[in-house]
């Protein structure tokens, strides 16, 4: 018996479920172009239905997405461009509930897609979703005071006070540092702070500013990461877009909008 048919089983549906991944440009769901789309549809007393297709997604696709799904510009070069297939995927994919893992995310980036293009997408009113992370969190609690009960064996008093979290998290911390557990690739946590940190949270090695809105290219020019002059260095940018960035409504943090002014000579 297939996944698909265990699923029928286990759930009652009444309409399609479309288990959905995307695999995109970069991580903003307003500004993130799919790359890569696939799903298997489930429809009860039917055939499952399967699909799958890279897209070329007209920008460049950022080094960091790269470096977790391994798809680079060059591999999408021959691809279709989403505005080729959204008039079918829209038909394929109305009247559906979706599941996934971080669907969110990814039915977010659907829908800024169809916008984009033009086509209207519509999803059910009241669509139903089945994420395999939040699931996995109501199964396997990752509060506070979880922690303290799997890794200390002992309840957490006082959880949610200021002074008994900060006593818990220490004691947390500790015990995950003494066991030294793998972290789910056969390695061992490190043992320095900064190794730790950039495990916790990776960085990509091409990023210019904490917030990821700026990269530096291929040439080693510095360019923003996203919109319609991503990968173009912030010199060659027109001075109406520069002056965007650098206004309320891009929402740029101060040290970003700094360093747009330092590379491309604008007062403050």
């Amino acid at each position: 018996m297939t996944a698909a048919d265990q699923l029928v089983d286990l759930l009652t549906l009444t309409r399609p479920l479309t288990v959905l991944d995307l695999e995109t440009t970069g991580k903003d769901p307003k500004t993130a172009r799919i790359v890569e789309m696939g799903f298997t549809q489930i429809r009860p007393g039917q055939p499952v239905r399967e699909w799958h297709s890279l897209f070329n997604p007209g920008i460049p696709i950022s080094p960091g997405a790269t470096e977790k799904h391994k798809i680079t510009d060059e591999d999408v070069l021959g691809s279709p461009r989403f505005e080729q297939l959204a008039a079918n995927l829209a038909g394929g994919l109305t009247g559906c509930d979706f599941a996934g893992t971080n669907l969110r995310y990814d039915l977010e980036v659907l829908a800024s897609e169809f916008a984009r293009v033009g086509v209207t997408w519509r999803k059910a009113s009241d669509v139903k979703v089945v994420d395999s992370h939040r699931l996995w969190q109501l199964l396997e609690p990752r509060t506070l005071a979880d922690a303290v009960q799997y890794f200390l064996g002992r309840s957490h008093e006082g959880a949610h006070g200021a002074q008994a979290d900060v006593r818990g998290s220490l004691d947390v911390i500790v015990a995950q540092l003494t066991r030294r557990q793998n972290y789910g690739r056969g390695e061992r946590l490190p043992a320095t702070l900064a190794a730790l940190h950039d495990l916790q949270f990776p960085r990509d090695p091409n990023a210019v500013d904490e917030a990821g809105k700026l990269t530096r290219n291929a040439a080693g020019a510095v360019c923003l990461v996203y919109g319609k002059h991503a990968g173009v260095a912030l010199r060659d940018v027109d001075a109406g877009y520069i002056d965007w960035t650098l206004g309320p409504k891009a929402g740029f943090p101060a040290e970003t909008r700094e360093l747009i002014r330092e590379h491309t000579g604008r007062a403050a």
